[in-house]
């Protein structure tokens, strides 16, 4: 918000129906990626801003935004890529 840009959101949310363990141990796999993400700084790797809790079942991470179409789309339109244009995506 202080720098006005535009950012993705993405919402996490915990299947109510999961056991204590078994949210207990996504929340530290996240909390892991998270720390590992948020040291990452390369052109070719989204950025991660911030993760906030959003409530007991739920948190949000705010993502550089990128333009452009993603991997997946190129992949289901052309269902193969050449190796020298995976390159590019690498």
């Amino acid at each position: 918000l202080e720098e006005m840009r535009e950012v993705a959101v993405k919402i996490h949310q915990l299947d109510p129906r999961w056991s204590d363990a078994k949210k207990e141990n996504y929340t530290k796999h996240v909390s892991r990626e998270y720390e590992i993400h948020r040291g990452v700084r390369h052109p070719r790797i989204v950025s991660l801003f911030d993760v906030f809790e959003i409530d007991t079942n739920s948190f949000a991470t705010v993502l550089e935004c990128c333009e452009g179409t993603d991997l997946d789309t190129i992949l289901k339109q052309n269902k193969f890529l050449p190796e020298r244009d995976a390159r590019a995506y690498l």
